[in-house]
């Protein structure tokens, strides 16, 4: 059966490497680190797979924490800095600056707060992105998805952004932002491409059924250029939380391929054997 399914997938990407030969396949994978309890030993273990997989070459990591006015909206987590191992890898690295837990109500004033106001805001700006370019890393990943969100929250996000991704750009910086649909603050996935943010990241994919999956890879499709779009995908089937059958990923990876998305990035490590080996025949088909 396991073959059967394989050979299927190799069919599909013989199908499509000739229209899609011109466009470079990327994946990248996040490392939740503490934040999923995982411990050091454990990260390191992680590293030694992504060193292993040489078609990831682009790994976002838990490192960077919404936070009050008085820190200009952020300070560095606790979690393993990952940095250095990334970069003597050639890794592409895009620490993570998110709201954690995204479940607490506390952190929707902050982000008013920082979002409403341009002269705080880009107080944050402009510190974020000169410790960015301290440390040497590739960009930054934006995850915020609060709880509690509305639509009226959208316009002054997406104003945020844009500002946030000039001054980004300006000192060689890229942008990555996480968008979802039942997420009002991310839920015009347009308006936020359209701010100049590099890659638009979806998490309606991670759904556990495969027409919920394809369902957000559309919906990202309809808003965003293929260039820009990245179609998030998860570790294990939310539905059951167990790993992805061969036939599930088969499915999934061969419906990227038909569609044209370029970009993948996967929530989050440890990956099985067959979820690595099936995502390097994405990338080098």
């Amino acid at each position: 059966m396991g073959q059967k399914v394989l050979l299927t997938f190799f069919i599909m990407f013989a199908t499509f490497t000739f229209a899609l030969a011109a466009a470079e396949r990327t994946v990248m994978v996040w490392e939740c680190s503490q934040y999923c309890d995982f411990s050091t030993v454990d990260v390191m273990q992680h590293l030694a797979a992504i060193k292993q997989a040489e078609f990831i070459k682009h790994v976002s990591y838990e490192h960077l924490n919404l936070a009050g006015h008085d820190t200009n909206f952020w300070r560095v987590n606790s979690n393993t800095d990952i940095r250095s191992e990334l970069k003597s890898m050639g890794r592409s690295t895009y620490p993570m600056f998110s709201i954690y837990p995204h479940e607490d109500l506390d952190n929707l004033p902050n982000i008013r707060e920082m979002i409403n106001d341009k002269a705080k805001y880009m107080e944050y700006v402009h510190t974020i992105s000169d410790y960015l370019v301290q440390i040497g890393v590739t960009g930054l990943n934006i995850d915020i998805e609060p709880v509690g969100s509305s639509t009226d929250d959208n316009a002054p996000y997406v104003a945020f952004l844009k500002d946030l991704t000039e001054v980004f750009h300006a000192k060689g910086l890229i942008v990555q932002v996480d968008v979802a649909n039942w997420c009002a603050i991310t839920r015009d996935f347009k308006a936020i491409a359209d701010a100049g943010v590099d890659r638009i990241i979806t998490m309606d994919s991670y759904a556990g059924s495969f027409s919920g999956f394809k369902k957000g890879i559309e919906r990202l499709l309809s808003q965003v250029p293929v260039e820009k779009a990245v179609v998030g995908m998860a570790n294990v089937n939310f539905n059951n939380n167990k790993p992805f059958t061969q036939q599930e990923l088969s499915d999934r990876l061969s419906y990227l391929l038909e569609r044209g998305v370029q970009h993948v990035a996967v929530w989050d490590m440890p990956l099985t054997s067959d979820y690595l080996h099936m995502l390097g025949n994405f990338v080098y088909a």
